[in-house]
């Protein structure tokens, strides 16, 4: 473990919905997800996070879904499962049962209600989760906009070094381009980028994993095939697409809604939003398509 990193494009994967709110664990829509996350160059997939609607599911059904990508997607992809949420006793039980069943990786974020204010609480929070897996590399999620925890990201990492053992670095979805430079140069400790519309300035940071909406696998691959190459001229046409991209989806409502209509227009039917995130009408899923279809994204 002390040499692992995480590599590739790594997806942030919707949970599947019937209709009634229950999880879809059909396995033919499950086997037609991972085909199509492969077929955009996608390499692994981090569950239950933000877009998965993890703080939104209860522990057994993350159980479940952590579950059925292991089932489906083992040694197809790499498996990443999110078990942070508002309750720590829950992600410890929900990091053994992801280390129990076999995940690549897991990561937690912080709380978003009772919220840490230093990052000593921080790493106090996430040391018995980590320690919950114990063999299994481990990676700290700082999505601030959202928990509404603005502390710095690299100072955990440092303080948590030498009380987290797994600890292999973090998930950095904040959008502040210098924190993420700033965490990037904690040694020995990996970043991935959580964002779909900052590509070309990750790499020429030195960070190199997205973990990205699955539709947009494709651009980030041919934008740093482009970056390698040192073809900025083509690297820059496809980071303008991958912004492009975003703004039609913060056009129509933004939301995990709109993360399932995009899905919808792929031809994948992943069920409802779970409230309070909104799900989208069959005429604003229609509208979002001819959108996408204007753009030639699909």
């Amino acid at each position: 473990m002390d040499s692992y990193k995480v590599t590739g494009i790594i997806a942030a994967p919707c949970t599947a919905f019937k209709t009634n709110g229950d999880i879809n664990t059909d396995p033919d829509l499950m086997d037609r997800y991972i085909k199509f996350l492969q077929d955009m160059k996608i390499t692994g997939v981090y569950t239950t996070g933000t877009n998965g609607e993890g703080p939104s599911l209860t522990v057994e059904e993350r159980k479940a879904v952590t579950q059925l990508w292991i089932d489906r997607a083992k040694g197809k992809l790499t498996i990443i499962a999110h078990v942070g949420g508002c309750n720590q006793r829950e992600a410890i039980e929900l990091a053994a049962h992801a280390g129990k069943v076999g995940v690549d990786a897991f990561a937690c974020m912080v709380p978003s209600f009772f919220k840490a204010k230093t990052e000593e609480a921080v790493v106090s929070f996430l040391e018995p989760i980590a320690a919950a897996a114990p063999t299994v590399p481990f990676y700290y999620y700082d999505i601030n906009f959202l928990t509404g925890v603005y502390l710095n990201c690299r100072r955990v990492l440092e303080l948590g070094k030498s009380r987290i053992p797994n600890l292999k670095g973090a998930k950095y979805s904040c959008r502040e381009m210098p924190g993420l430079f700033d965490t990037s140069l904690v040694d020995g400790m990996q970043v991935m980028s959580g964002t779909d519309d900052q590509f070309l300035p990750i790499l020429s940071l030195g960070v190199d994993v997205p973990i990205v909406n699955g539709y947009v696998g494709t651009i980030f691959y041919d934008l740093y095939e482009a970056y390698k190459n040192g073809d900025m001229k083509t690297a820059r046409k496809h980071q303008e697409r991958a912004i492009r991209l975003s703004k039609i989806r913060e056009a129509h409502g933004g939301g995990i809604g709109s993360v399932k209509a995009i899905m919808k227009c792929f031809g994948f039917n992943l069920g409802p939003a779970r409230l309070p995130e909104v799900t989208f009408t069959d005429a604003q899923v229609e509208a979002l398509r001819q959108d996408l279809k204007k753009n030639e994204f699909i």
